[in-house]
């Protein structure tokens, strides 16, 4: 079938999102994400077979999965959402899981029309080679409003800055964020706009120029984020952490292979896929 290569591909890139209970296992995350990706193929299937076949696939996974407690069950999703209206909606590439309510979006940067996902004001990011480049102070922000979000991706702060402080490249509207730190030495650094969460001294050649391979992670009360060796995590009093927005900081910013993945805010969704 025509759809099995690129739904491998989806799978393999989403991989390492991980959802649900942040104290999970990275087997659970990962049939967790591959359950996710299957449901939204069985919904594009045509034949009944192919339907059929996905369909056992989907529950010999969910079996392999640690019974969840009744009170920490989650809700199915609010509001319906297909694969027709993510494919008109979104540019990137995209997997819903209406049991869990949570929304995958993967972009490759390989297509300039997957900027249409980002609201970028007078960005004016490029695209080359599968990444995209954001240039300096300038800043792009996801038209997804989430209630918990996870994203991954690979990137390349260009400049750290000497005795500049705290420059953040990745954050959330509601004021989680991530990014370098430099005071009497380079290091990274997780805020929530007004305290520290956790930091971690490198040297500026780990840092400036060189792919950081991030995992971000925000729900209600807490975030975590792990680069490389680096994992820092902490409470925080900001709620949702609604949308996801990219800083080209003091020289620039590099992404590649960008995955962002959560529950999206229900008005959010009545409100975007009203049409």
């Amino acid at each position: 079938m025509r759809w099995v290569i690129p739904s491998l591909v989806l799978f393999f890139s989403c991989l390492a999102v991980v959802h649900g209970q942040e104290d999970e296992t990275p087997s659970d995350s990962a049939i967790k994400e591959a359950i996710t990706i299957l449901e939204a193929r069985k919904a594009q299937a045509e034949g009944e077979s192919d339907q059929k076949k996905i369909g056992e696939a989907i529950a010999a996974l969910e079996k392999l999965l640690p019974k969840a407690k009744k009170e920490g069950d989650k809700p199915a999703a609010a509001v319906k959402i297909t694969p027709a209206m993510l494919a008109k909606k979104l540019a990137g590439r995209t997997a819903f899981n209406p049991k869990t309510g949570e929304l995958t979006l993967v972009y490759d940067f390989k297509a300039k029309g997957q900027l249409k996902d980002f609201d970028l004001k007078d960005a004016q990011p490029t695209l080359k080679s599968g990444v995209l480049r954001l240039g300096p102070s300038e800043a792009m922000k996801h038209i997804v409003a989430f209630k918990n979000l996870k994203v991954t991706g690979l990137f390349v702060v260009e400049n750290v800055g000497a005795g500049v402080g705290y420059v953040p490249f990745i954050q959330t509207s509601a004021g989680i964020s991530f990014g370098t730190s430099e005071f009497n030495g380079a290091g990274l650094s997780l805020n929530d706009a007004k305290r520290n969460l956790g930091g971690k001294q490198l040297g500026r050649h780990e840092i400036e120029g060189k792919p950081l391979a991030l995992t971000f992670t925000v729900s209600e009360k807490r975030a975590s984020a792990k680069a490389g060796t680096v994992e820092l995590a902490g409470p925080h009093e900001k709620g949702a952490p609604s949308r996801l927005e990219l800083l080209g900081g003091l020289g620039g910013l590099q992404v590649r292979s960008l995955v962002i993945a959560g529950v999206p805010d229900e008005e959010w969704v009545q409100e975007f896929f009203k049409d």
